[in-house]
């Protein structure tokens, strides 16, 4: 059972933090919606998730992603799926979320098209489960790619990016390598960990590195990975 949360802490204490007055109610809407955060915290007890690479592009109100995770079924039994979540600052339900296609790859084979099941729906918020063509072995390994776009998703100046996919998993994740690129140099950027059993929000040990001096590209690298956390990065561009 999950302990006795009040996520509305927590988005209080971050929206505090950063000064970003429509970030509380959308957080409250999206990754820490009461209803959803009990659903999708820790769900899966059998998949143990090697390394997650989160990979954005944004670009004027859009935002582009490709999250990829790699690792293999820890359970003694088949396992039928994965699951994922998607989020965005406008209202996109899972039927006409563009660029959706998700891909799996197992050992040395080509990848293959997953098909996926809505669980939930708010229009800003989606729980998927991922479903594999064929269930996986106890042991075998596996890289799924999840690639969609958020139109109209992101602010234009100050506005936040979010990785809840590590709570996903009651196994620790290995690390998470998150990657952004804007159309433009941002003025600032900054990582956050925020922590629904506490409701703290603080900055992040780790902070991510400017990848070319352009203030553009950036790679944050989170290693060890809390998967009590919820990681985020605030900027202004």
């Amino acid at each position: 059972m999950l302990p006795d949360w009040q996520p509305s802490k927590l988005a209080e204490a971050i929206g505090a933090a950063l000064g970003m007055g429509y970030l509380e109610p959308w957080l409250l809407a999206t990754i820490l919606n009461p209803a959803a955060l009990p659903e999708y915290w820790h769900r899966d007890r059998n998949l143990r998730i090697e390394e997650m690479v989160c990979t954005t592009f944004v670009s004027e109100l859009d935002a582009e992603l490709s999250i990829v995770f790699r690792g293999r079924n820890e359970a003694t039994s088949p396992v039928t799926s994965c699951p994922m979540l998607m989020f965005g600052g406008s209202v996109l339900h899972w039927t006409n979320i563009p660029g959706n296609e998700t891909t799996v790859r197992r050992t040395s084979e080509a990848p293959v098209l997953m098909s996926c099941r809505s669980l939930i729906d708010t229009g800003q918020f989606q729980l998927i489960d991922m479903i594999f063509p064929v269930p996986l072995r106890p042991g075998e390994e596996f890289e799924i790619e999840q690639k969609h776009l958020w139109p109209t998703g992101m602010a234009a100046g100050e506005d936040t990016l979010w990785y809840p996919y590590p709570a996903l998993f009651s196994r620790n994740t290995g690390s998470v390598v998150a990657r952004v690129h804007f159309d433009r140099a941002v003025r600032y950027i900054l990582a956050l960990e925020g922590r629904p059993v506490d409701a703290e929000c603080q900055v992040g040990m780790l902070q991510p590195t400017d990848l070319d001096g352009t203030a553009r590209s950036f790679e944050w690298r989170i290693d060890p990975v809390d998967n009590t956390l919820i990681y985020g990065l605030a900027f202004d561009r």
